[in-house]
């Protein structure tokens, strides 16, 4: 590409290398965005103007043939467009075939301009499409945040639970050791009567 001249804040015009040679082109950086995603809102864009439309992998050019873009031209046009990674950004490159001729900014300064409109609101478009899939990002984040939390608030509980059960054990054992104590008591006493029972007996065995 060579030739760059800026015809708005955004949309500058240069010439581009494509399938059919060096031609007039206007270019755009898009912010923030990747080449596929550029790849896959300018598809879905240019498809609503009707036409034919098909992507070159080979050449990375996209073409949508006979597309009806009444605010360039009253006439159908081939719409060739190319993204590249600028960055963090992507640059997007259109070309608008009129007949037998691209429109040339030099040539048709109206028309230029009503491209440069159709790339600032294609540019919008992709802003505004990047932002709602940040906000699912984002959206899916504070969900996974959400389940955190609540698992965590689970885990709470089930330890303030598990802590009531041990205590209500611990509760239980204090009291089964006192059982335990006086019932050894009780069977020492039992013991010693018995013992006593038992000497006696043996004593009166031993008078007879």
């Amino acid at each position: 590409m060579v030739c760059a001249v800026v015809l708005s804040a955004q949309v500058t015009y240069l010439t581009e290398n494509i399938s059919e040679g060096a031609q007039p082109a206007y270019s755009i950086i898009l912010k923030d965005v990747d080449t596929k995603f550029v790849d896959s809102q300018w598809k879905t864009y240019i498809r609503k103007y009707g036409g034919k439309y098909k992507y070159n992998r080979k050449l990375k050019e996209h073409t949508n043939t006979n597309t009806s873009l009444s605010s360039v031209s009253s006439q159908a046009l081939d719409a060739y467009a190319l993204t590249r990674s600028a960055g963090n950004n992507t640059q997007f490159v259109l070309l608008l075939k009129e007949g037998d001729s691209f429109i040339d900014w030099e040539k048709d300064s109206t028309k230029a301009d009503n491209i440069a409109n159709l790339l600032t609101h294609f540019s919008r478009d992709v802003a505004r499409e990047a932002l709602r899939e940040k906000i699912k990002d984002e959206e899916k984040n504070l969900s996974q945040l959400q389940r955190a939390k609540n698992k965590l608030e689970r885990d709470n509980e089930k330890l303030h639970n598990s802590i009531k059960s041990h205590e209500e054990k611990i509760a239980k054992a204090k009291e089964d050791i006192e059982n335990n104590v006086q019932e050894q008591e009780s069977n020492q006493t039992a013991i010693d009567q018995q013992l006593e029972k038992v000497e006696e007996l043996k004593k009166k065995l031993g008078k007879m």
